[in-house]
């Protein structure tokens, strides 16, 4: 008889979305009646179909209160029950409440997860309620006023900041990270908006002390910095084409290094590849892409005009956005090809395995069954 171990079926109970799913859930086996009985946290999307007292009774050992909905009225008397809590993302339909601005709820927050959208439908009037708070993540710009009022609680271990290079500028402008001895910061630089040139080589990273840098944006700055694939929660905040995990985005200072990217895309396990902003002084009449192991590549912004790119001979789906260089695509199969605003030397396109073509102001000539 095979034994189901408690921690396992605990993985599937964070993830089962109703009562009525957990009610099946006990039904199973006792192996299961018992995982629902010891959890400590209750399962993730059950407040944003449950209210609270319908959930607590469930889960006897709770000792974290999982929120990613509050009801549209909430007392005190009726949340005495209620442990340590921790904020999910929250959930963008749920109706607006007003236990952001109550000690007593507030007082009750280990764990808090702020984003561009959760600052619009709450004012965080005062931070000093948070007295329980241990971590905090931020998603996107937020309201920097609030933020260094959370970092001046004393409770506070652990912040998580996801920034794009401008965003992380005005970190940098207004928040003394090595002033927060007690705090563990980690930053993680996505490029999720226009790049801004030069901004990250103003930074030198040895200068914070507590700080954690991992990057998905490469230069000579952050080249040795560690990769860290896409969060399961960052999905909601990233545009489309970042949404695909393992992506990372090189900036032509790098293009030279071509082997120590070779090297992180390899151990990160990387698939998505951006490459952006080749400027005119770009040295070399040649990049030679072929021994990226990558199954899509992204070419955007490149001016250079005598410059040939070779494309990885594995690759699946190309796209190129306002670029002069010339593409050499002859060594692979592409399924996918998008080109909008291609100046460069004219494209042949084999549309032996091509499944879906976007051409918008391009050079290339169609190449079908051995004719054009």
């Amino acid at each position: 008889m095979v034994h189901l171990e408690n921690v396992f079926l605990k993985n599937v109970l964070l993830y089962l979305p109703t009562l009525k799913d957990v009610g099946r859930f006990t039904q199973v086996c006792k192996s299961c009646e018992e995982a629902i009985n010891t959890i400590y946290v209750n399962p993730y999307e059950l407040t944003i179909h449950h209210s609270f007292d319908e959930i607590i009774p469930v889960f006897p050992n709770l000792q974290t209160f999982y929120v990613r909905r509050c009801p549209e009225r909430l007392y005190k008397i009726s949340a005495n029950d209620i442990p340590l809590i921790e904020i999910g993302r929250w959930n963008e339909t749920s109706k607006q409440t007003k236990v952001f601005n109550t000690k007593w709820f507030c007082s009750k927050i280990r764990k808090l997860r702020i984003s561009i959208d959760f600052c619009m439908k709450f004012q965080l009037k005062h931070p000093e309620y948070f007295t329980q708070l241990q971590e905090l993540v931020i998603l996107n710009n937020n309201d920097l006023n609030i933020i260094t009022k959370l970092l001046e609680l004393p409770t506070l271990k652990k912040v998580i900041i996801f920034c794009n290079i401008s965003e992380f500028q005005k970190y940098f402008e207004k928040v003394e990270f090595n002033k927060y001895k007690q705090i563990n910061f980690i930053i993680i630089l996505n490029e999720y908006g226009f790049t801004i040139n030069n901004l990250l080589k103003q930074i030198d990273y040895s200068q914070f002390v507590n700080c954690t840098f991992y990057t998905r944006i490469f230069n000579k700055s952050t080249i040795n910095l560690p990769y860290l694939p896409l969060l399961p929660y960052e999905n909601k905040f990233l545009i489309k084409f970042k949404k695909q995990n393992n992506t990372v985005t090189i900036e032509s200072d790098v293009l030279d290094k071509i082997n120590e990217i070779n090297e992180i895309i390899v151990k990160g396990e990387i698939q998505n590849v951006i490459i952006e902003n080749i400027l005119k002084e770009f040295e070399g009449n040649q990049f030679d892409l072929t021994t990226l192991p990558i199954e899509s590549l992204s070419i955007t912004k490149v001016k250079k005009q005598s410059l040939i790119i070779i494309i990885p001979p594995n690759l699946k789906s190309l796209t190129i956005n306002s670029c002069k260089s010339s593409i050499d695509i002859s060594k692979c199969h592409l399924k996918k090809l998008v080109l909008n605003n291609y100046h460069g030397k004219l494209i042949e396109i084999h549309d032996d395995n091509l499944e879906k073509l976007k051409l918008v102001l391009d050079r290339s000539k169609w190449y079908h069954n051995g004719t054009y």
